[in-house]
């Protein structure tokens, strides 16, 4: 999160980067967590094609059985035969964000702002992984100021834009253990 940094000009990069950032209420995310059940239970959802939107929507940070990236967690051993579990790590995400998955943000001597997981330091570099799978290497002598964000870096609004037909498919996906 940016937002600590109380700083008009920050506010400003972030807005026309990323546009508004809002994070729901809990009455939101529960209210939320409704209309996915009610949706998942409608009726049942093709597996293949949940595969193919997993490779599309989640794969650019999820591993699951060998494929996709690892910048978050590895979802082949998680617990995803609990949907409840999964309905609330997908509206939630920042609700419990383990260690090694923890958001970065950096701003270097040239103003410059990053935010991401560390996926590698060395004594002279740090790369950061952001949500679209790109990495950056900053030169540690460059940067400023490096704070851990309480937010995940997966996005709390990414299943709103699935149809819900497109929710139960990618949900047959991963509550497939086969």
């Amino acid at each position: 999160r940016v937002a600590f940094f109380e700083n008009p000009e920050i506010d400003r990069i972030v807005e026309d980067h990323w546009g508004a950032v809002k994070v729901g209420t809990p009455e939101e995310k529960l209210a939320e967590m409704r209309r996915l059940n009610n949706d998942l239970r409608a009726s049942e959802g093709d597996p293949n094609h949940g595969k193919e939107l997993f490779t599309k929507v989640c794969a650019v940070c999820h591993m699951l059985n060998g494929e996709g990236a690892e910048i978050g967690p590895d979802l082949t051993h998680s617990n995803r035969t609990d949907r409840d579990f999964l309905l609330v790590s997908l509206v939630d995400p920042s609700l419990v964000v383990r260690k090694e998955f923890l958001q970065f943000i950096v701003t270097t001597s040239d103003e410059g702002l990053y935010n991401g997981v560390v996926v590698e330091k060395t004594p002279g570099s740090l790369t950061l992984a952001n949500a679209n799978g790109e990495k950056t290497t900053l030169n540690l002598e460059d940067v400023e100021d490096i704070r851990e964000s309480d937010l995940s870096l997966m996005p709390e609004n990414l299943l709103q834009e699935l149809q819900p037909q497109d929710l139960r498919d990618l949900f047959a996906y991963l509550l497939k253990t086969e």
